[in-house]
């Protein structure tokens, strides 16, 4: 469970890393400044930072299932849009805001749900190889998504990337991603822990959200304008998405 979760992981992770790739040849194609370009991604990472308060308890009342499968098809159907995409900022503002809802839904957030109904004596390290995923995808999408954007163009590379996400991606989660159910009830196993209550009341809940918040920000300043950096000065796209790849490695050493 914990495995096909990372999965799921994987391909929820296509439009944030895709984004670093994509940067630069929409800049160039519309001759946007890459303040406009990258803007995009503000209002990707707003719109998910918005919605998770909601997903959790929708994730609570209806199942991670009823959550991840919608949200991965509208990722993957947003990604394929960019293809159409016109040279017009405020589209591509509200499709990433788009994007950033659906991407939130199929994000750890909801595949730790699941798992954390499957383990008790393990679950830290479950939980783990469910957030490896995105670093599995951090290491994986640069490099072939550089791969179509030459071969073929970024707008083929888009559909090609919204395919495989709705393709491959959602009948994986459909099948084999489930939550424990309690006995022979139909209501999933109840997670242990603080309440939602007592939670923000905490000096630890309150830390977290300072650390992440903060590694988070250096974090995807990098990851965005990391190859545009690179290929400015002189490196071949190619070993500029691997620098992100590598990242990514150690991130999935880190997990």
């Amino acid at each position: 469970m914990a495995a096909v979760s990372a999965i799921g992981v994987v391909f929820a992770s296509m439009a944030a890393y895709g984004f670093s790739v994509l940067l630069k040849p929409l800049s160039l194609e519309f001759g946007w400044s890459r303040e406009t370009t990258s803007t995009a991604y503000s209002w990707f990472t707003l719109a998910s930072a918005l919605a998770a308060p909601m997903v959790g308890p929708l994730l609570d009342r209806s199942g991670p299932l009823r959550v991840a499968l919608p949200c991965m098809i509208a990722n993957g159907l947003g990604i394929a849009l960019l293809s159409t995409m016109t040279a017009s900022p405020a589209r591509l503002y509200l499709l990433y805001s788009v994007l950033g809802l659906a991407v939130i839904g199929s994000s750890p957030l909801a595949f730790s749900r699941t798992v954390s109904t499957w383990f008790d004596a393990r679950r830290g390290s479950a939980l783990a190889l469910v957030i490896a995923g995105g670093a599995v995808g951090s290491m994986v999408h640069p490099p072939v998504i550089d791969a179509l954007v030459r071969m073929a163009g970024w707008r083929t590379a888009c559909l090609i990337m919204g395919a495989v996400v709705v393709g491959v991606g959602v009948p994986l989660v459909a099948l084999f991603v489930r939550e424990r159910q309690a006995g022979a009830g139909s209501s999933p196993v109840e997670t242990s822990g603080a309440t939602m209550a007592a939670a923000v009341r905490s000096r630890t809940f309150w830390t977290l959200i300072v650390v992440v918040a903060v590694a988070a920000i250096a974090f995807n300043g990098v990851v965005v304008h990391i190859v545009s950096l690179l290929t400015d000065r002189g490196v071949a796209s190619g070993r500029a998405a691997i620098a992100l790849s590598v990242m990514g490695a150690a991130g999935l050493s880190g997990r």
